[in-house]
């Protein structure tokens, strides 16, 4: 009789799990807000206020889908299912440094480095002597350059942090989220 009661409250528990939809409001030069966090199976809707944008997805965790839409009086909304965990970056093509970020937790609504996938998602790229950097999952980063000399380590102490790199010469470089001394994550950034 107890395994058949708590079969039945786990399934009425999921069966009463309700989705939320988060708007994210498109301004003339910005998303406002523009990082919000929403659990998988939440719709992220962008509401068209003002000018002529688009969303355009990028550095989403592998096996996400991409957006790719313009956002206008014509197409005031954009909607998306939010299905893999992890750190999901978007911005307007037409307009630089318009950018937002939503952070998709896991289905248990915990976010740490062991349910979710190891993110990085940096920019701008190029960049002059600052580059951004978003993370999740990973305990460290390492920046090579071309060559693979490592130029750059620091460990993780925040998900948002600002690598001042002034030091470094123009080029190409890699940048790689490193967890347990194993690299998960690799992406090419360029120093102008």
């Amino acid at each position: 009789m107890k395994v058949l009661l708590s079969s039945f409250l786990l399934l009425l528990s999921t069966l009463t799990y309700a989705q939320t939809t988060h708007t994210i409001q498109v301004l003339a030069m910005t998303y406002s807000p523009d990082s919000i966090t929403v659990n998988v199976g939440d719709t992220v809707r962008w509401q068209w206020v003002e000018g002529i944008h688009t969303v355009w997805t990028q550095n989403f965790p592998q096996g996400a889908p991409v957006v790719f839409e313009n956002i206008d009086q014509n197409n005031p909304t954009i909607t998306y299912v939010a299905q893999v965990p992890g750190l999901h970056r978007y911005l307007c093509y037409v307009h630089a440094g318009m950018d937002g970020v939503f952070n998709v937790l896991g289905t248990t609504g915990v976010n740490d480095r062991f349910n979710t996938a190891p993110v990085v998602n940096s920019y701008p790229s190029p960049f002059t002597n600052t580059l951004h950097v978003q993370t999740q999952g990973i305990d460290r980063l390492t920046l090579y350059n071309a060559v693979g000399q490592l130029v750059y380590t620091s460990t993780i102490d925040r998900a948002t942090m600002q690598l001042n790199l002034p030091q470094l010469p123009a080029g190409v470089y890699f940048l790689n989220g490193v967890r347990e001394e194993e690299v998960v994550v690799t992406q090419k950034v360029l120093k102008r």
